[in-house]
């Protein structure tokens, strides 16, 4: 980059990925490029919010939500990744480029109403089902 030039995410350790299929709402499964040609297939629950699990009513829905904003082979910066309380799961941020600018999807979910805000503590929130997208 050229001097003076910014980074347009945040500087927190990141790892580039694409995605390969919705698990549901908050899960995602990627690609995680994790350099010198080591392409490893991951589980991400995507941190700071909650979204309707498959069996809930509203899930399938939200999961295909996903899946048509952010299709398989679209670009995603991981960020602030650990590991997930229940197994081979990682938890991290995730940016996505949304009309040129990056974008936390956990933010552009929870302003359609598909998610709420959730920091991972207490008692997982669920989102209204049917949701209505004005509020």
């Amino acid at each position: 980059m050229a001097a003076g030039s910014t980074f347009p995410f945040p500087a927190l350790p990141r790892i580039n990925a694409v995605v390969v299929e919705w698990h549901d709402g908050d899960t995602v499964y990627v690609t995680a490029d994790r350099w010198m040609r080591d392409y490893s297939r991951w589980s991400i629950r995507i941190l700071g919010m909650a979204a309707l699990e498959l069996d809930d009513p509203g899930g399938p829905e939200t999961r295909d939500e996903c899946a048509r904003r952010w299709p398989a082979g679209t670009a995603l910066v991981l960020e602030t990744m650990k590991p997930d309380k229940y197994g081979e799961r990682r938890d991290a941020h995730v940016w996505v480029l949304e009309k040129g600018s990056p974008a936390l999807v956990s933010a552009l979910l929870i302003a359609d109403r598909w998610a709420l805000p959730w920091n991972g503590r207490g008692r997982q929130p669920k989102p209204a089902w049917p949701r209505n997208p004005a509020g």
